[in-house]
């Protein structure tokens, strides 16, 4: 739980996620407000006049005054922007559930992580220990050989043992260590010294 925590708090993709959450509720938001009624009131005035001579026309304008006051309403969209509001909240709900399971995989990683970890210190000490064994088991079994007790068959086999146990314990260190910074790197924490990982932006440029 306390890795989990770590890891939620320090992950550069909860940022995104937050955006991706305002971005969605942004664009329902918009959808409703373009849903809303809206009517455009205008007014329009004017000059003419009518006259069979082109001079006249240009006479007294005044005399022939024209005023018109308008409303713009518009005309039934059939139910399109309910439309465009619904498909808008399903995308909003489509991406709010797509970051919660993102969210559940992402714990579960770092959960199985921590789990492997303490395996891993586990398995290590005891190849470590094997590791110890075998070759104390082939020093008993070399000088043995030298006086004669043993044959040289149980000295290969003393050799196999400790070649073996060995490869065992370097395959468990590596393991070891993948776990370690791949734990460190979904947290930022160092468990080890039980403190949190931290850059200096001045001694990096």
């Amino acid at each position: 739980a306390e890795a989990v925590g770590y890891a939620r708090a320090n992950r550069s993709g909860s940022l995104a996620f937050d955006r991706r959450l305002m971005e969605a509720a942004r664009d329902v938001a918009r959808a409703k407000t373009e849903n809303r009624f809206s009517a455009d009131l205008f007014l329009e005035y004017g000059l003419s006049k009518n006259s069979d001579n082109l001079p006249d026309v240009y006479k007294s304008p005044n005399d022939h005054k024209q005023l018109s006051l308008g409303l713009k309403v518009p005309i039934l969209d059939w139910g399109l922007s309910k439309g465009r509001i619904k498909m808008a909240e399903s995308t909003q709900e489509l991406i709010r559930t797509s970051i919660e399971q993102e969210q559940i995989d992402f714990d579960q990683e770092v959960y199985l992580s921590v789990m492997q970890f303490g395996m891993q210190k586990t398995q290590m000490y005891i190849a470590a220990k094997s590791d110890t064994v075998a070759f104390k088991s082939f020093q008993v079994a070399k000088a043995r050989y030298m006086i004669g007790k043993i044959s040289i068959t149980d000295l290969n086999l003393a050799q196999q043992s400790k070649d073996q146990a060995h490869i065992g314990y370097i395959s468990t260190l590596h393991k070891y260590w993948l776990n370690f910074y791949n734990l460190r790197k979904l947290t930022l924490f160092d468990f080890n010294i039980n403190k949190q990982i931290t850059v200096d932006i001045n001694k990096v440029l």
